[in-house]
């Protein structure tokens, strides 16, 4: 129960921590929008591929930390397809971040998926 009050405690409070891993990084920006970066193009369990908007991938590679280059060519348009990563994905070449609106599923050398947590439910809590 305590570690529960600590992580309710960091997120009403806009904490941020990360947490890497061998195969995957683990960043919480805002409260509430936990993001995970993972090379391929699947998402782990109860996460699911960011695919709301250009606008929403650039954002939440900032939140992460990513600035300049890295995140200034996120609308630009080009047919992936299947070739890469579905929305929001990182290039390997240029490690820029880019949005496919196509159907994903394939990616290319070293892309990374950005991947996001399903809205966090807490049983009894009230909002302010």
């Amino acid at each position: 129960m305590k570690f529960l009050a600590v992580a309710m405690h960091l997120l009403l409070t806009g904490a941020f921590f990360s947490l890497a891993t061998s195969a995957k990084e683990l960043k919480m920006g805002a409260p509430n929008q936990p993001f995970l970066l993972v090379t391929g193009a699947t998402c782990p369990d109860s996460y699911r591929p960011l695919t709301s908007s250009w606008v929403d991938c650039r954002d939440a590679a900032i939140s992460l930390g990513f600035t300049g280059d890295t995140i200034n060519h996120v609308d630009y348009k080009y047919p992936w397809g299947t070739g890469r990563p579905q929305g929001c994905f990182q290039s390997t070449g240029n490690n820029r971040f880019h949005f496919n609106t196509g159907a994903g599923g394939g990616f290319s050398g070293n892309n990374k998926i950005l991947c996001k947590a399903p809205n966090l439910l807490v049983t009894g809590a009230t909002c302010p």
